[in-house]
Formats: structure tokens, C-alpha cells, sequence
């Protein structure tokens, strides 16, 4: 037996996927959880490429899941086992995923860096004219749009970090899970 669109649609929608562009926001299904191996292979992905990034940021292409899908993963294991041997090394990790950025994020921090260090060895030779040379260089470079993606990413790791300690307060105060309706 077929259905109408609208019934079909209107399905959809109860679970948070129909499609009516500009109708109504898509929301995740609150009542569906991930199922513990997809959990956990989400989850053990994430923390093997932390393992493997060589400094504080990272390509959010590098991922092998969405943020969003790897935060919700990292959120139902807390709620599911507040008291997990994972526990702690999952809030970092949570934290963490803020610390990967797109592609043009990247390539603007890190050529604020290239160039702060080459501005640098140019004051370090004590030339007052390589000193003004680096000043400018820093200056005329994407430093400003550094400093602001890096302030970005703090507060975001910030909020990050608030929002794990108040659902991991909400667990252990309760001593039942709680609802996921945090993630954002």
C-alpha cells in the first residue's frame, strides 16, 4: 500500500527528517539512541585520530563522522555510563572537538604562524629595520582573523566544557540519565 507524501512526510517529520525546507527546523529524535557498537564505533574512531593529530588543531574534513554525530556519541556514553573507566578521557575529548576547523581556518591560522615565526627571527637579528619589517608582516597578515578563530575556538571549548560538567552534575546529582535535549 502507498502512502501520501504528507503522510509519509508527516512521519518523517515526528523523527525529525522531513524534508519542507523552511517549514520547520529539522530536530534529532530525542527517543532514538545510537545503538552501542554504532556508539562505540563512532567513539573509538574519534579517539584514535586524537591520537594521531600532531598539534592543537586539526582539519574538521580529517573527521570520519560529523561533529554533531560524535558529540552525540560521546554524550549518550556519558549518560549511559556516568561511571565509565572512559568517563574522563571522553569529557576531554568532547572538549577537543572544537579544536577541529575547516579548511580556510586552518590555512589562516597557520599562516599566521609562519609568519609570526619568520617576523621573529627578523627581530631577533636586533636590526631596527627588520624589527619594523616583522611588525608590519604580522600586522599586514591574517593575524587579526587569527586571533579571532583561535578566541572562537576557546569559547567554544569553554562551552564545551560547561556543558559536559552540567550534564555529568545532572547524572551523578540523579543517579539517572538525563535528557539529551543539551546537544545543540
Amino acid at each position: 500500500m502507498k502512502t501520501s507524501r504528507s503522510n509519509s512526510c508527516a512521519e518523517r517529520s515526528r523523527i525529525g527528517q522531513c524534508g519542507r525546507k523552511g517549514l520547520f527546523p529539522r530536530r534529532r529524535s530525542l527517543e532514538r539512541w545510537l545503538d552501542f557498537d554504532q556508539r562505540r564505533e563512532i567513539i573509538f574512531s574519534y579517539l584514535q585520530l586524537l591520537e594521531e593529530i600532531k598539534g592543537p588543531m586539526a582539519l574538521d574534513s580529517d573527521l570520519h563522522y560529523p561533529k554533531d554525530l560524535i558529540r552525540r556519541a560521546i554524550l549518550e556514553e556519558i549518560l549511559e555510563n556516568p561511571n565509565g573507566e572512559l568517563r574522563s578521557q571522553l569529557e576531554i575529548a568532547y572538549v577537543q572537538l572544537e579544536s577541529f576547523v575547516t579548511y580556510e581556518e586552518h590555512r589562516i591560522i597557520a599562516e599566521f604562524k609562519a609568519a609570526s615565526m619568520l617576523s621573529q627571527e627578523m627581530a631577533d637579528t636586533r636590526d631596527p629595520t627588520s624589527i619594523i619589517k616583522s611588525v608590519k608582516m604580522v600586522k599586514r597578515g591574517t593575524g587579526d582573523h587569527a586571533v579571532k578563530i583561535q578566541e572562537k575556538i576557546s569559547e567554544n571549548m569553554r562551552q564545551r566544557m560547561a556543558q559536559i560538567r552540567r550534564i555529568g552534575s545532572k547524572v551523578l546529582d540523579s543517579g539517572q540519565t538525563c535528557c539529551m535535549n543539551t546537544v545543540h
